[in-house]
């Protein structure tokens, strides 16, 4: 029998994975660049919503980024969340400065 750890690293992908299925859902376009130090975030490129997320950033700091671009991206309160996603969700929007 094999036995599978995950690792917090493994969560975290999954995690981003998640929320970037329910952004494409919502009409956000996501586009992966090299950025420099920024992880990325949310714009608008001619009338569209746009994800752009930096390609050599730690996983911990695109699913902060893919949360936050889903928080003003979608009323969450009206989409299905598996329970850690939204938990995670909400803890990220609880922690943004406005």
């Amino acid at each position: 029998m094999r036995v599978t750890v995950e690792t917090p690293s493994d969560h975290t992908r999954k995690i981003m994975d998640e929320i970037l299925l329910v952004l494409e859902a919502s009409g956000v376009a996501v586009r992966w660049e090299i950025l420099g130090d920024s992880p990325g975030g949310l714009c608008t490129v001619k009338g569209n919503m746009v994800l752009i997320l930096n390609r050599s950033a730690l996983p911990s700091e695109l699913a902060r980024t893919c949360a936050r671009a889903l928080v003003k991206a979608a009323d969450i309160e009206t989409l299905y969340l598996r329970p850690d996603i939204r938990r995670f969700v909400e803890e990220v929007d609880s922690t943004t400065e406005s």
